[in-house]
This record gives C-alpha cells, sequence and structure tokens, in this order.
C-alpha cells in the first residue's frame, strides 16, 4: 500500500514552534535573515546545507516564521512509533537513502505542485567537514519536475549543538529558477549556498 503524504498538525507544529523559538533565542540568540524570499504561497524548495542533526530544527523553525514546511527525513526515525508520529505531525516525509526512493520522490511532487514548501539537504548526509559538499541532483530534478523554484538557505556551522552564547545564522537567499537539467540547477543552488556562507557567521560567540 503506498504511504501517504503527511498532514501537519497545527496544534503540534504551534507547541513546536514555540519550543524551538524560545530555546534557539535562549541559547544563542540565533539570527534569521533573507525571509523574504520564502514565498508566502505557492510551492518552492528551500535548500540548505547539513552539518548538525540539529539542522532540520533550525531550518524548519525559520521557515514557520513564514509558513510551515516538509522535510524528507531518513527512514531511520521512523522505525520508533512514538517519534514516527510526532515528526510525521511536524511535516516529516520517510526517505530511504539507499538507491533512488521513487515513493518518497513522488509524495514530494505532490506536496509541491499542491502548493507546498518542502525542505530539502541536498548534500545527501550530514558531512562533517567544514566544507560544502556537492549537492546530488534531487532538488533538480524535483525542481525541474514541478516548475518550482529553489529558496538556498545556509545554516551556519555550531558542531552537536551550539555552545551557550554562540551565534548561529540561518540565511535565505534568492530564488534559483528551475531552469536547466537537475545537474545545472542543483549546481546553481550550490554556488548560492555558498555565497550566503561567504557573508560570515561561522563559529561566532558573543
Amino acid at each position: 500500500m503506498p504511504e501517504e503524504t503527511p498532514k501537519i498538525s497545527r496544534v503540534i507544529h504551534g507547541a513546536a514552534q514555540v519550543i524551538f523559538e524560545s530555546l534557539f533565542w535562549f541559547q544563542s540568540r540565533w539570527q534569521v535573515s533573507g525571509l523574504e524570499y520564502v514565498p508566502r504561497q505557492g510551492g518552492a524548495i528551500v535548500a540548505a546545507n547539513h552539518k548538525s542533526v540539529w539542522d532540520p530544527q533550525f531550518l524548519g523553525t525559520a521557515i514557520a516564521r513564514v509558513r510551515p514546511a516538509y522535510f524528507l527525513a531518513k527512514a531511520e526515525l521512523f522505525e520508533n512509533p512514538a517519534l514516527a508520529y510526532l515528526i510525521s505531525r511536524l511535516g516529516a516525509m520517510r526517505l530511504y537513502r539507499q538507491g533512488s526512493d521513487v515513493g518518497a520522490l513522488k509524495r514530494a511532487m505532490v506536496l509541491l505542485r499542491r502548493g507546498e514548501l518542502l525542505g530539502l539537504f541536498p548534500e545527501g548526509t550530514r558531512k562533517r567537514e567544514n566544507k560544502l559538499e556537492r549537492f546530488l541532483p534531487g532538488v533538480g530534478f524535483l525542481a525541474a519536475k514541478t516548475g518550482v523554484p529553489v529558496i538556498p538557505a545556509y545554516i551556519s556551522e555550531f558542531g552537536v549543538f551550539p555552545k551557550f552564547g554562540q551565534k548561529v545564522y540561518v540565511r535565505f537567499g534568492a530564488p534559483v529558477a528551475p531552469d536547466g537539467d537537475p545537474d545545472e540547477i542543483a549546481k546553481k543552488v550550490l554556488d548560492k549556498v555558498r555565497e550566503l556562507a561567504a557573508l560570515g557567521g561561522t563559529h561566532e560567540s558573543g
């Protein structure tokens, strides 16, 4: 039986938003910029770098200042029934990373064509090195197939979790049009994320 697309719970998502906004402000006085590039309506992909297990929470909480977003999440997170229920109500969709998960791609396209936001980490998995890796073409494939723009995003690096007082920056950039083949689109998005990273804000404290 095909897996259905998740439905975001306003109550659960709203509670999570309050908790994470408070935690991130208290812990790191986090700063979010470029939200004007996140569309208030219509489908779009938000693509960011990925270094920490906390990146989805930082990115999702920042995006939700405009409106909630769905995310593709590794299948292992759904092995615990309670966690699976919670994250699915927060907009997470199961993604099997071995090979090409056609089902996940189809569910993602349904959401984008429905006018939803989809958060992605196109590096494929967390990268320990302090450099941006090649973005996988899946982000370009989804954009090309659905005709939606890709919003580049950069999350400053902070290790496993920010130390108290360590600034965390989440930046959004101008959208990348879904023009060209998937590899070309992915490369354009990567270049834009690198431009956002070059603005600074990594490993800062104070």
